[in-house]
């Protein structure tokens, strides 16, 4: 867990985007965490498409320090998303919500990948991130084939990308 000690330790040199805050998930977040998660745009796209109850979110966050991950809520005068990366030990995969629908298709959630994968690559000198999406997501896995990721392995009715950190820094920070 020492990847994940050293995310949180160096959160604060996470840059944010303009008007917006980072913050680690906790309880205060849980309600809006479930409304998102159980959103029927956002729920088709996910691992696990069950609904999600409030008392399961709270579960998870009393239990939250024994999981391989860190979530941290992008906020501006609300919070507007949640994402993450777990696994941070094996195969670290990088997720995300953007879980207020007016701020979806603006740019902002790319924006934001940018930064989480600058942050990860750059400050935390990681050498590689995976992404698992549904087979079905073509648009998803378009998008993070023109990240850079590559095609790793397929499970099921999801694939899974891997992004290394040169193929990051020769197909993102070149442009």
């Amino acid at each position: 867990m020492e990847t994940k000690k050293e995310f949180i330790k160096r959160l604060p040199e996470l840059e944010a985007p303009e008007g917006f805050s980072w913050n680690l998930i906790s309880k205060e977040y849980a309600p809006a965490v479930v409304k998102w998660r159980n959103d029927p745009a956002i729920l088709s796209f996910m691992e696990m498409d069950n609904k999600l109850k409030l008392e399961d979110q709270l579960n998870f966050l009393e239990n939250y320090d024994a999981f391989d991950r860190v979530d941290i809520i992008l906020s501006a005068d609300k919070p507007v998303g949640v994402f993450n990366i777990k696994n941070f030990e094996s195969h670290p995969e990088y997720g995300a919500i953007m879980g207020e629908a007016d701020y979806r298709g603006k740019g902002l959630g790319s924006q934001v990948k940018l930064l989480i994968f600058k942050y990860w690559f750059l400050t935390l000198n990681k050498e590689e991130i995976f992404v698992r999406n549904k087979l079905s997501n073509d648009k998803v896995i378009k998008s993070n084939e023109g990240w850079g990721f590559k095609r790793f392995k397929e499970e099921g009715n999801f694939i899974m990308l891997r992004l290394k950190k040169q193929d990051f820094l020769d197909k993102k920070l070149q442009q």
